[in-house]
């Protein structure tokens, strides 16, 4: 099987071979098969199917990109969809089509405009999907900004991670900056730590003064247990309900136990207002 070494500036045709190497610039306007490829110069390419893809230059593909281990260090472009068994991203990521990945590592860019289904994803970089994330786990120490829902057995999060829909998970925990439409679960704990509030808290301790961020974490939070620190929300619906610190709710509705932190603000409570 035909290897590909360009050094230079080159191109070559599209079909099947054992390795692809640009250390220079490169143009293959067909599509390729190949067991690895390597990019540390710049390579513009048509559909591209290999088992490892490994990139340090650029890579831009005008079809789709389907490999079985994808390394991205420098910068990926793909217009269609791209589907890989294992995703590291420490440079800059674009999909335009969907993105179907197993393990899923972004230390650096990634934007997907089409759907994104992953196996565990863990963002410590920034993450912007416009159609929703559907993942085993997500864990955030970045950015995760999503357009529609999120959807996880498990949801960590010590960044920031915001959705224009829903998140859902099983387990959520978040101790960090959170926004929502819904946050569902069985089990949620979020302990709200934005500038906003840190600094009117700090405000607040020297001059007695009551500053607040009454910006909603989310419209509803709703799960069996419910642990909330620094949080401002709407609906807030459980059944073991621990309502901590600084928190400002609307309306809390509790079918079992309850407490709420004297610095906490609760409009309605079982359909009565509250005052205490």
């Amino acid at each position: 099987m035909q290897n590909i070494n360009i050094n230079g500036h080159g191109k070559f045709s599209g079909g099947e071979y054992g390795e692809i190497i640009v250390n220079g610039s490169a143009n293959c306007a067909e599509n390729v098969v190949c067991l690895n490829m390597a990019v540390n110069g710049h390579l513009s390419a048509g559909s591209v199917t290999a088992d490892s893809v490994g990139v340090n230059g650029h890579l831009s593909v005008s079809g789709s990109l389907n490999a079985k281990d994808t390394d991205i260090d420098g910068a990926v472009s793909v217009s269609e969809n791209l589907s890989t068994d294992r995703l590291d991203v420490d440079g800059h990521l674009s999909v335009t089509g969907s993105l179907n990945a197993g393990d899923t590592s972004v230390d650096g860019h990634l934007s997907c405009s089409g759907s994104a289904n992953t196996g565990n994803f863990d963002c410590d970089g920034i993450a912007s999907l416009s159609d929703g994330l559907r993942a085993k786990s997500v864990e955030v120490d970045g950015m995760l900004n999503v357009t529609g829902n999120v959807e996880a057995e498990r949801v960590h999060a010590d960044g920031k991670i915001s959705a224009t829909g829903q998140i859902c998970a099983d387990q959520i925990h978040i101790f960090g900056i959170v926004r929502a439409d819904e946050i569902v679960g069985d089990d949620i704990e979020i302990d709200f730590k934005d500038p906003i509030s840190i600094m009117a808290g700090f405000v607040n301790s020297v001059f007695g003064s009551r500053l607040q961020n009454d910006v909603k974490c989310a419209n509803l939070i709703e799960a069996t247990t419910i642990k909330l620190r620094g949080v401002c929300a709407g609906v807030v619906s459980g059944e073991h309900v621990a309502i901590g610190e600084n928190c400002r709710i609307d309306q809390l509705d509790c079918t079992g136990d309850f407490t709420i932190d004297p610095t906490s603000t609760i409009r309605m409570l079982n359909g009565q207002p509250y005052n205490g």
